[in-house]
C-alpha cells in the first residue's frame, strides 16, 4: 500500500508540473503575428469597477473577485496545492485577445499553521518572484496579506498583454491586504 501511494504521489506531482510548463506549448507565437503599429500601441481595456469588501477573504472569494474583474473565466481546475504547502488551489485557463493564451494558478495558505515546504515557497517568492518544485522554476506573486499565492503567465506579448499583467499582479496583491 505504501508503495501505491509514492507512486499516485509521484504521478500527482508530475501532473502539476506539466501544469506549470504546459501553458506555452503549441501557443501562437505573437511575435510572428501580423501586427499593425496601431495594434501594438492600442491600450488594454479598463478595468472593471469591483468593490473588493463584497468578496469573502479565502480562495473562492479571491476567485469570484478575479472573475469580477475579468481576468479569468471558465471552470477552475483543483490543483494539488499541499505539494507547495498551500491547503487549497485552483487553475483557471482562458483567453485574452488570443487562443487559451492566460494561465493563473490561485492557492490559498493557512497563514496559522504554515508547514516547512509553505514556509520555504512563500519566503522564495517574496525574495525572488519565483519557487522551485522538483526542478522547475516558476514566476510567482504572493498577496499582501501572505495568505494567496498565484502563477500567472500570458503566453502573449506586447506592450497591451505586460500592462494587463501588471494590473492582474497589483490586484491580486492587494486582495484582502
Amino acid at each position: 500500500m505504501n508503495t501505491k501511494m509514492k507512486i499516485a504521489a509521484v504521478f500527482a506531482a508530475a501532473l502539476m508540473l506539466l501544469s506549470f510548463s504546459a501553458c506555452a506549448v503549441n501557443m501562437p507565437d505573437s511575435s510572428n503575428s501580423s501586427n499593425t503599429s496601431s495594434e501594438a500601441e492600442a491600450t488594454p481595456e479598463p478595468e472593471a469597477s469591483v468593490d473588493e469588501s463584497q468578496f469573502a477573504d479565502n480562495l473562492e472569494g479571491l476567485q469570484e473577485y478575479m472573475v469580477a474583474k475579468e481576468y479569468i473565466s471558465g471552470t477552475p481546475v483543483d490543483m494539488e496545492a499541499s505539494f507547495i504547502g498551500a491547503k487549497d488551489g485552483v487553475k483557471y485557463t482562458c483567453s485574452y485577445e488570443g487562443s487559451n493564451n492566460i494561465t493563473m494558478e490561485l492557492y490559498e495558505y493557512d497563514t496559522s499553521s504554515l508547514n516547512e515546504t509553505a514556509q520555504e515557497i512563500i519566503n522564495s517568492v517574496k525574495e525572488t518572484g519565483t519557487f522551485e518544485l522538483m526542478g522547475i522554476t516558476a514566476e510567482a506573486t504572493m498577496s499582501d496579506s501572505g495568505k494567496y499565492l498565484m502563477v500567472y503567465k500570458d503566453s502573449t506579448s506586447g506592450e497591451v498583454h505586460d500592462t494587463r499583467t501588471q494590473q492582474v499582479k497589483e490586484d491580486f496583491k492587494a486582495f484582502k491586504k
